[in-house]
């Protein structure tokens, strides 16, 4: 392979259909990744998982957001998560206008240094319907982005860190939604 000195190269890892991975140069990466599962699947956790890895000879921005994050009460002294239902809709608009800007960001860079748009952005929330993910897609085809759903299954019996009682995850679970 040539390298551009220039420019630098983005390199993805790749399935060749043999169960062999091989590395693959690629000039724009815009991935965005939509975790989903019930409290205490293990979302947050997963997502921060995938951003903490890093390929030195593949430098790509990596961000995270939830919608459980505007629940976050930060008194200077602790961060406490506080559930106000009331709030839900227009945090989620809130989570998807930063995910849009992140998008935007990335893209503006990319082009006001000549560079390659290498940006990587995971959103972990429940996302028990599909109906639910469809604004990221929207985001995703507008600014495009591929975009890989990705379902965390609670087989270890974790609880909810934010205390959601048992009877709501019940209903979560039986409205969740998968298409194989």
């Amino acid at each position: 392979m040539k390298y551009n000195t220039q420019v630098p190269q983005i390199f993805l890892l790749t399935n060749t259909g043999d169960n062999k991975m091989v590395v693959v140069e690629k000039d724009d990466v815009r991935e965005l990744i939509l975790v989903r599962g019930l409290p205490g699947s293990g979302k947050t956790r997963l997502a921060s998982i995938i951003a903490s890895l890093s390929i030195p000879e593949c430098p790509i921005s990596v961000s995270t957001f939830a919608t459980d994050d505007f629940f976050i009460v930060d008194d200077g002294v602790k961060k406490e998560y506080k559930f106000d239902p009331t709030k839900l809709h227009d945090y989620h608009i809130r989570n998807q206008n930063a995910v849009e800007k992140q998008m935007q960001d990335a893209i503006e860079s990319g082009a006001h240094f000549n560079l390659p748009v290498n940006d990587l952005i995971i959103v972990h929330n429940t996302f028990t319907q599909s109906w639910e993910m469809e604004a990221y897609y929207e985001l995703a085809d507008t600014y495009g982005y591929t975009v890989t759903s990705v379902v965390v299954e609670n087989n270890h019996s974790n609880k909810s860190i934010h205390n959601v009682p048992d009877e709501n995850i019940s209903k979560m679970r039986d409205r969740f939604e998968i298409m194989l």
